[in-house]
């Protein structure tokens, strides 16, 4: 049987990536493992995002703390803010950017729906 873990957020460091900086608190380390979820935070540093892609297995929930950006998914451009919920369903192409002079801080939860995992996207400056 596995066991409940608890932990401090602010214990994980986060991790860079292209597009800014990531901790993964639920779903691979360092945070720890789970079969079928993912729960990260993400700040996507000013003027930076990732290329668009999508997660063949996974649905994503943004669910952003803080900061501006934007979201790109079939052409259509979404304004996101602090409250800004986003469900990305498995398949769907989708781009994430940040805009101004601050981060933008998001909550990242994936539903591992097959066997993969997360993909981890690509990017930049945009």
């Amino acid at each position: 049987m596995a066991e409940k873990r608890v932990f401090l957020e602010a214990d994980i460091p986060f991790t860079p990536v292209a597009w800014g900086q990531t901790k993964v608190l639920v779903g691979t380390t360092p945070g720890g493992g789970a079969d079928n979820l993912y729960v990260a935070i993400t700040e996507y540093l000013p003027g930076m995002g990732h290329a668009m892609h999508s997660h063949a297995e996974d649905d994503e929930i943004m669910v952003i703390v803080s900061g501006k950006g934007y979201t790109l998914s079939d052409g259509v451009r979404r304004d996101l803010g602090p409250g800004s919920v986003v469900h990305i369903p498995a398949g769907c192409p989708h781009e994430n950017v940040s805009l101004g002079d601050a981060p933008l801080r998001a909550i990242i939860i994936k539903a591992k729906l097959g066997t993969g995992g997360p993909e981890p996207p690509q990017g930049g400056r945009r």
